[in-house]
């Protein structure tokens, strides 16, 4: 599973996101959008978002925090 994280570093569940993969020990992409204005661009324009953190799952977009939830616990069952 490769897992990409668009977030900064103010946000908390961006940090959430970051410490479930490491709890599952899922190894994860961190991309902050306060250093790379091209992401920043990339979530909005790309994925349509306008909210942090945005997670891809296999170059899949899950979305936020809760849905990443939601995905991991269905690939679980």
């Amino acid at each position: 599973m490769k897992v990409t994280i668009y977030g900064a570093d103010w946000c908390g569940y961006c940090t959430k996101a970051k410490e479930l993969c490491l709890e599952k020990g899922i190894a994860y992409d961190d991309v902050n959008i306060d250093k790379e204005p091209e992401a920043k661009t990339f979530v909005k324009e790309s994925l349509g978002a306008s909210t942090i953190p945005q997670i891809l799952v296999d170059g899949e977009h899950v979305g936020g925090y809760d849905d990443f939830v939601a995905k991991l616990e269905s690939s679980e069952d």
